[in-house]
């Protein structure tokens, strides 16, 4: 069975939560490291709201006539203040259909 990583290329339909460093760039582009570089990198949000940011993967290099049992999705939260229980979730839009995956609460 073929394994691979895909990472994020691109922006993807939702670009909405509203910090990122550093600023100014592509949301994408702070999120696609092999490992996590702490707040070198990274967007984040002071809203209470849940907020979306979707990204592009890179081609597959799975042959096309192959089924896809499983994707999973690696993402990671964190909270640079120990008074803030952050949440995320993990979003996989294949098309125009969307799956929520489980929220996550990262507490203090």
């Amino acid at each position: 069975m073929a394994t691979e990583t895909l990472r994020p290329n691109a922006l993807g339909d939702y670009e909405n939560i509203d910090v990122e460093i550093p600023a100014g760039e592509a949301h994408w582009t702070l999120v696609d490291e092999a490992t996590a570089d702490g707040d070198t990198t990274l967007i984040y949000t002071d809203s209470t709201t849940e907020l979306r940011d979707t990204y592009n993967l890179e081609d597959t290099a799975i042959l096309s006539d192959a089924t896809i049992s499983s994707v999973t999705v690696y993402f990671c939260i964190r909270s640079g203040q120990d008074t803030y229980n952050m949440q995320g979730r993990p979003l996989l839009r294949l098309g125009t259909n969307e799956t929520l995956g489980t929220l996550v609460t990262r507490s203090t």
